[in-house]
């Protein structure tokens, strides 16, 4: 039998292999896309405020729970006196009410919001006998934002509107309007409006308006403020309710919302 090892060195195909072998240098590994790292996801906390009727869609990676803020329009100011016979000023218009609620929902899920309008509520009375006084102010719409998914909706209510102001008289200014709020609607009076529960209203101090009353709230949207008179100051619409349906997380309470009505939507991605 031949000997196949002629020397220290074995032989391969005419070519020798060295007695001891060079560590090999690695400049980079390349693993399978099943084994490589994923970078972790942080949560993003953003806000966005919606101040038209429009639908909301949640976006990808939402988690958690989000925030709604909601708030109602505010009503008209009182009108002052038509023939410039007096001084008075028409009654301040009350704000909006403000309703807070928190929702669960799933990216794709979608939020339909109605935007409440200045004036879009209840309407203001017109200038009654002697044609000098001022027209009452329109009261403030409620806005809506309802979850289609779990057929959930609060509502913000209106703020109502201003009484219009009397054509002479010492105490010619009109009654204000009620704030909108949560609890029974203010009710309409002699003294523009005998005030709901806290923080729904009914309009602030005015001079009897008699046949210039203002009117409560109807339903979540603000009541009219009463017209004004020769002689008599119009009294100032009630705030609205706000509302709940189906869910039981919203807390109302009044706002300093004078304008129309927005929504504030509070959430977190992972991003």
């Amino acid at each position: 039998m031949k000997s196949i090892a002629a020397s220290s060195s074995v032989v391969i195909a005419g070519e020798s292999l060295p007695d001891k072998w060079a560590k090999p240098i690695v400049d980079s590994v390349i693993l399978p896309a099943h084994a490589q790292a994923t970078p972790p996801l942080n949560p993003q906390e953003s806000t966005e405020t919606i101040r038209s009727t429009s639908a909301w869609t949640a976006p990808a990676n939402i988690v958690g729970v989000l925030t709604i803020v909601a708030y109602g329009a505010g009503g008209e100011i009182g009108g002052p006196d038509n023939k410039g016979e007096g001084t008075g000023v028409g009654g301040a218009a009350g704000a909006g009410g403000m309703a807070t609620a928190n929702l669960t929902v799933s990216a794709g899920d979608a939020l339909n919001i109605t935007i409440g309008t200045v004036g879009g509520g209840g309407s203001g009375g017109n200038v009654r006998s002697g044609g000098s006084g001022g027209d009452g102010g329109d009261g403030g719409s409620s806005t809506l934002v309802s979850y289609s998914a779990g057929s959930a909706s609060i509502i913000a209510a209106g703020g109502g509107g201003g009484g219009g102001a009397s054509g002479r008289g010492a105490n010619a200014n009109g009654g204000a309007g009620g704030a909108g709020g949560v609890g029974a609607d203010g009710t309409s009076g002699t003294a523009g409006g005998a005030a709901g529960v806290a923080p729904s209203g009914g309009g602030g101090a005015g001079n009897p308006g008699i046949s210039g009353n203002g009117d409560p709230g109807t339903g979540s949207d603000g009541g009219g403020g009463g017209g004004g008179t020769s002689r008599l100051t119009g009294g100032g619409g009630a705030g609205g309710d706000g509302t709940q349906i189906n869910t039981s997380s919203a807390v109302f309470a009044a706002s300093s919302n004078t304008g129309n009505g927005y929504v504030e939507i509070t959430y977190t991605v992972l991003a």
